[in-house]
């Protein structure tokens, strides 16, 4: 499920970035998009070790 939604945010959000305003700005907001999604799953691999820490 993870790996849809961050699919979902780069690709598509890159794709209509690139309609709404063209091929330079797409590259620059895929990006930060990128970014955003390494940070989503960062934050997502680091509760997982948390959750398996309190578990044990």
């Amino acid at each position: 499920m993870l790996w849809l939604v961050i699919f979902v945010l780069v690709v598509v959000g890159t794709g209509l970035i690139g309609l709404i305003w063209g091929a330079w700005h797409a590259l620059q907001g895929g990006l930060c998009l990128l970014g955003g999604a390494a940070l989503i799953a960062g934050l997502w691999f680091l509760l997982s070790l948390i959750q398996r820490w309190v578990e044990e």
